[in-house]
Order: C-alpha cells, then sequence, then structure tokens
C-alpha cells in the first residue's frame, strides 16, 4: 500500500559538511532519458550526455545532491515501490561509480488524482530535503525539465532552472509565459546548469536572494 508521503531512497555516500547548498536534482528529463512509457526497469535507464560529469562538478564543487523526482507510474498500478526504489538505486550506484554521488532522494509514488502534498509542483519533496539537510531555501536550487519542476521550487521558495532536454523544451514557451515563474532560469542541459553554480564560491540562490552571478542573472532570457 502507497503511504501518504514520498519514497525515500538512501544516498550512495555522506554529504561533505559544510555544504555549500543543495542541488535539488529531478531525474527523467534532466539525469536519465524520460521516456513515454515510463522507465519501468533498469533497461530503461539511460543517461542524457553530460548529466554525470554535471553531477560530479556539482559534488566536487560541496554541493549536496538530492534527488527529487515524481513516479507516478507506483501510483497508476505500473510498478510496485520496491522497484520503484531499486530503479533508483540502480541510478545512484551507477552515478556513485563514476564519482557523482547522490546524498538522497525523494520519489512521490503517487497517480496525478491523489491530491498528494509530495506530487511536483507541490513543494513536498524539495522541503522534505530541506529539513533532512538543514539548509535554508535561499541556499538550494531546483533543476528539471517541466513547468511542474519549476512550479516546486517557486512553493519551496528555492532557485528554480529548467533544463530543455527531456520535456522543457516544450515546456519553455509555458515557464515564461507564467508570471509566478519569473525568477526561473532556462539553460540547454544540466551541465550548463550547473555551471551557474558550481565554479565559485557561491551557493545557490532562490529568487528571493541576490542572483547566482552577474553573468547569469538573466532569469527566463533566451540563452
Amino acid at each position: 500500500m502507497i503511504g501518504p508521503g514520498p519514497l525515500v531512497a538512501t544516498g550512495t555516500a555522506h554529504p561533505k559538511w559544510p555544504a555549500r547548498g543543495l542541488l535539488l536534482c529531478d531525474r527523467d528529463g534532466t539525469i536519465i532519458r524520460n521516456r513515454d512509457t515510463y522507465v519501468l526497469s533498469t533497461g530503461d535507464v539511460e543517461f542524457l550526455p553530460g548529466a554525470v560529469s554535471a553531477l560530479r562538478r556539482a559534488h566536487e564543487s560541496g554541493l549536496v545532491v538530492v534527488l527529487v523526482s515524481n513516479q507516478s507510474p507506483v501510483g497508476r498500478g505500473m510498478l510496485d515501490p520496491e522497484e520503484c526504489l531499486r530503479i533508483n538505486r540502480y541510478v545512484t550506484d551507477a552515478l556513485a561509480a563514476e564519482g557523482a554521488p547522490v546524498a538522497a532522494g525523494y520519489l512521490c509514488p503517487h497517480a496525478p488524482t491523489d491530491d498528494c502534498a509530495c506530487r511536483k509542483p507541490r513543494p513536498g519533496l524539495a522541503l522534505a530535503a530541506l529539513r533532512r539537510f538543514g539548509l535554508p531555501p535561499h541556499r538550494a536550487l531546483l533543476v528539471g525539465d517541466s513547468a511542474e519542476d519549476m512550479g516546486a521550487a517557486v512553493a519551496a521558495q528555492v532557485g528554480g532552472v529548467l533544463v530543455r532536454t527531456g520535456r522543457g523544451a516544450r515546456h519553455e514557451p509555458a515557464v515564461r509565459a507564467d508570471a509566478a515563474l519569473t525568477g526561473v532560469r532556462v539553460v540547454d542541459d544540466l551541465a550548463a546548469a550547473v555551471d551557474l553554480v558550481a565554479g565559485g564560491g557561491e551557493h545557490p540562490a532562490s529568487p528571493h536572494s541576490a542572483p547566482l552571478s552577474p553573468e547569469t542573472d538573466s532569469e527566463v532570457s533566451a540563452q
């Protein structure tokens, strides 16, 4: 039976402290290829170009990487919770083997009609991660490929970066048109998102704090 909260996936390494910030990263469409038929087995896992090295750079720069992912196949009866966690572990083990450990994962197992508090665009996954690692919202960044990801970022008051991989290119017009998402940045992929914060001493910034850098304070302007 599926409970009211998210599935919590164990990490592959303890984060380095003090942490520069929290990188909340969507999984399907951002790190691995999004599939119209869903990721239902480890055989469906295909890493997107540049994603592994991007997460390695994020880790090396002192960011704590946490996965935040809607996994509605569980709620739709297409995947049981244990298999969902096993697939996620396969992903995080592969990342850890390449020097890109993930500290934890929060996976919403509910269907869109379940009216839960954790399915993005609601902020439950991001808020759970913030509580777990004790970092304030202004030191967190949520990267994802959908308008729902960006809605969750705004609801949790963390920074939001839309990537054009996965569904991102299709969702970009809706994100640009939504006045509530004016603080969201748009970049090509996860590597470009990590470039915003992994190069220097700055930590991820929410729309309520200083911009990530003068060069990237273009919000949703064309890249």
